[in-house]
């Protein structure tokens, strides 16, 4: 099914109003899950509203959440998100984090009860387009294992994503944005919807044998993404995860893998004012050099040209924006479903 964007951001609006969201909350979560997959992130876009369909009716996302600050210093301010939607939570403490860094030169914020804010990349651009270095990791809270530590075959780690932006002048920002595990585990579940098997070299079964099956990961016992780097490298994978844990987990209270609890995510949060360093215009001089130097960098065979990380989701939204944007037919079906369901007009 192939839908112009506006369009699938009101049918996802109008979902989530039909289960009594606020009317502001359901235009944040359906402009983000759109604009992910506008941006080319399937994976983190309208797949999750069954998701989050079925949270709601569990109770597990709060549609009357308060987010509030529980510790405030001049540089730094934890959250509790109250376990409403993880894109307003996110969003909103994005505000407060660039506030406190155009003041204080640089800025930090952890969050705890928060439910999922799909791609991170949206709210490290925010924190760049207003002229500011943006870095973000998040973990699941001890929920979601499916990523085994280097050398280990139980999943632990949830796929603990990072994402890095930078402004640049005239240009969208550097993004930065990627799982420490070598793919998204929606990714895995997007292709077990769609009947595919998956590439070698991702997923190891229960036993801790390579697999293409992507119906690997969840079975009981489950098997287990591999960390980025493996085969020969999965270690440096592994010690990314571990970071991302101790920022989002540990530093936030949120929790950390393995923790056998609910799936939570703790969302870790760093600003910084680059005029509190070198200034903008030497920043910009240094930065544009760097990008010439990569770009003009001698080819590989069969490669066009040498993008830097974000240019690719640009290219993608200006193309989507055009020709609207494709569903495959697993997840169409479930958002039919649930929109009938729900009494919802497609």
């Amino acid at each position: 099914m192939n839908l112009p964007a506006d369009q699938l951001v009101c049918l996802v609006r109008d979902i989530l109003l039909a289960l009594e969201v606020r009317s502001v909350d359901a235009e944040i979560v359906a402009d983000n899950l759109v604009e992910a997959e506008l941006l080319g992130y399937d994976t983190h876009g309208v797949v999750r509203l069954p998701r989050y369909v079925h949270e709601i009716q569990q109770g597990q996302i709060n549609l009357s959440a308060e987010i509030r600050v529980t510790h405030d210093f001049p540089a730094s301010l934890l959250v509790d998100g109250d376990w409403g939607f993880g894109q307003v939570i996110a969003n909103r403490t994005v505000d407060l984090l660039v506030e406190r860094a155009q003041r204080q030169g640089v800025a930090s914020a952890g969050v705890f009860h928060s439910n999922d804010v799909a791609r991170l990349g949206s709210y490290t651009t925010r924190i760049a387009e207003h002229g500011l270095l943006g870095l973000m990791t998040v973990n699941d809270g001890g929920g979601s294992p499916h990523v085994a530590p280097w050398g280990g075959i139980a999943p632990l780690f949830s796929t603990n994503p990072l994402s890095f932006a930078a402004p640049r002048d005239g240009s969208p920002p550097v993004c930065v944005d990627m799982s420490t595990s070598i793919c998204a585990a929606s990714r895995i579940l997007l292709a077990l919807k769609e009947g595919e098997s998956v590439p070698p070299g991702l997923l190891l079964d229960a036993a801790g044998q390579p697999s293409s099956n992507p119906g690997d990961l969840f079975s009981s016992p489950p098997g287990s993404l591999l960390p980025v780097g493996a085969p020969w490298a999965g270690h440096k994978g592994y010690a990314l995860s571990l970071i991302v844990d101790i920022l989002s987990g540990a530093l936030t209270g949120a929790g950390c893998s393995g923790a056998d609890a609910r799936e939570t995510q703790g969302l870790y949060f760093h600003a910084i004012h680059i005029d509190a360093f070198v200034g903008r215009d030497v920043f910009t001089k240094h930065l544009e050099e760097l990008v010439e130097r990569i770009q003009s960098n001698p080819r590989a065979d069969g490669v066009e040209e040498i993008r830097i990380p974000g240019e690719r989701a640009i290219l993608e939204r200006g193309e989507r924006q055009q020709q609207g944007v494709t569903l495959v037919p697993a997840v169409w079906e479930e958002i039919k479903r649930v929109a009938k369901t729900l009494g919802v007009t497609m």
